[in-house]
């Protein structure tokens, strides 16, 4: 386990956290309005991107494309910024009425390139053949009601955590404009705040006031399973991520103050026979996001603590 922090990381808040492809760990920080590299050459080596050309205004969720382009929603600035593969230092910012951003939180590509971005009662893709052509998907068919965390199967079928509706929505790839919604008790849902899909096609959500973690098989995602109790630790469950082993990652985030101080692991093929790390060892302070790469690290943003711990 390994601890970064420190004024060189320019850590103030750090919230989204993701990996590209070459390994470079990217972290957003909501309160310094700046976001931070750690280049998979040498970690504690960061860049460090702010200033107004940026565009960075409470920024939270960050993501990678298939080209390394790297994606940041700014949810107080109703933006979106481009930090372009070839050139991080130039970048592109995205806003206005038609772009439909209002708090945009969450953010994901699709193998093809595509943008999504969740706002406070829509999401927006911007298609990957022209960024400033987008499409806002809006309005009763799609029950969205504070829409969040979003992410995207393999098969390109985009699933989005309604927080307030309760629900969540499936757009599938044929046809984004017919969705599926999974709602009800047999869900558990209780507030959904961040989804991740497995390397099976398995899809987790968190459900933060609920302290559960519910299970979509990808045999039959109406046949869900809940995973609650004391013995997961759930408390205030926010990031969750799965790794090349299967194994599902929580952070406990403890409550809306950021005062948690654990992480939970379900291991692939026992999911009900948790590991919960906790303790002065780990250093978790408010944790936030988590992510994993492609070497089996886990990398967790200490909301509070600004700080990013590795695992492994």
């Amino acid at each position: 386990m390994t601890t970064y922090s420190g004024g060189n990381y320019g850590f103030d808040g750090p919230l989204g956290l993701a990996v590209d492809s070459h390994g470079n760990v990217w972290i957003t920080n909501q309160l310094g309005n700046s976001v931070t590299e750690l280049p998979a050459g040498d970690y504690t080596n960061p860049t460090i991107y702010s200033g107004s050309k940026y565009g960075f205004n409470s920024s939270w969720g960050v993501a990678g494309d298939a080209h390394d382009n790297i994606w940041i929603a700014n949810e107080i600035g109703n933006t979106v910024t481009e930090l372009p593969a070839a050139d991080h230092t130039n970048p592109t910012i995205y806003s206005g009425s038609r772009y439909g951003f209002m708090d945009p939180g969450g953010i994901a590509a699709d193998s093809q390139g595509n943008i999504w971005v969740t706002n406070v009662q829509s999401v927006t893709e911007l298609p990957a053949g022209d960024y400033t052509n987008p499409t806002i998907y809006s309005g009763t068919t799609y029950r969205f009601d504070s829409p969040w965390g979003i992410a995207v199967d393999a098969h390109d079928n985009i699933w989005i955590a309604n927080e307030i509706g309760n629900t969540v929505t499936e757009l599938p790839a044929a046809d984004h404009t017919n969705p599926t919604i999974y709602s009800g008790t047999s869900y558990a849902f209780n507030y959904p705040q961040a989804v991740t899909v497995d390397a099976q096609g398995n899809v987790w959500i968190t459900s933060q006031i609920g302290d559960s973690v519910t299970e979509l098989p990808a045999g039959d995602y109406t046949n869900p399973t809940i995973y609650s109790g004391t013995r997961f630790g759930f408390a205030f469950p926010g990031g969750i991520a799965a790794d090349s082993s299967g194994n599902i990652w929580i952070t406990n985030a403890g409550s809306v103050a950021w005062n948690g101080d654990s992480v939970t692991e379900l291991p692939a093929g026992n999911y009900s026979n948790p590991t919960m790390l906790t303790g002065t060892t780990y250093k978790f302070s408010g944790p936030a996001d988590v992510s994993t790469d492609a070497a089996g690290n886990i990398w967790i943003a200490n909301h509070s603590g600004n700080s990013v711990v590795k695992l492994r």
